[in-house]
């Protein structure tokens, strides 16, 4: 009786094994990370990104200069739009006034110079306070205010200090535009309590 050879060996379909079965499955969930990552990311993003000081969108969709508060007075409103003007040309413009984007984050001139070694978040602070912090002063704010206005320079900075990671810090964390926003809110809670009392005479 003839013995019949054994049937040749198929080569096994790739990803089929139980070894590549288990890379593909392992690809699978470091998608799946990363897209829940990506998500958590975006959402804390929107949460705690800070807009614009200067700029907003109408119901047109066109870009349109943000109203002042109403109730300011002449000297608050002029100090109010310095500051925000001030806040940005520092955090959404470069040294040649027009801004670029990098990550999705408009980079401004704090951004540009925090990647300078050591002197870079020198420059920043120095800019942040003569441009935003004392032009608010102006207008007589109270210690805790004030003081608030330089703790967000040393949250921008400290971690700016890290390369390049520092560097996308600053340009999201944007701590002049923060302190415009501060400013702006303590404005309209003067102007909360000034109706107040007019309305108690």
């Amino acid at each position: 009786m003839a013995i019949k050879s054994p049937a040749p060996r198929q080569p096994a379909a790739k990803g089929k094994s139980k070894k590549s079965g288990k890379r593909r499955k392992e690809s699978i969930l470091a998608k799946i990370a990363r897209k829940l990552f990506k998500k958590k990311a975006e959402e804390a993003s929107d949460k705690y990104e800070v807009a614009n000081p200067m700029y907003e969108y109408n119901e047109e969709g066109r870009e349109v200069e943000r109203p002042l508060p109403h109730g300011l007075t002449q000297k608050e409103a002029k100090v109010l739009k310095q500051v925000r003007k001030n806040a940005y040309k520092l955090d959404y413009t470069g040294c040649c006034g027009c801004g670029c984007s990098c990550c999705g984050l408009r980079l401004g001139k704090t951004t540009m110079f925090g990647v300078i070694p050591a002197l870079g978040p020198i420059i920043d602070v120095t800019l942040g306070v003569c441009k935003v912090n004392l032009k608010a002063q102006k207008v007589d704010l109270p210690c805790g205010v004030k003081l608030m206005l330089y703790v967000r320079h040393g949250i921008s900075e400290i971690p700016g200090l890290v390369p390049f990671v520092g560097g996308l810090w600053i340009a999201w964390y944007k701590v002049n535009s923060r302190n415009s926003f501060a400013f702006e809110r303590y404005l309209e809670e003067r102007v909360r309590e000034r109706r107040k009392l007019l309305g108690a005479e």
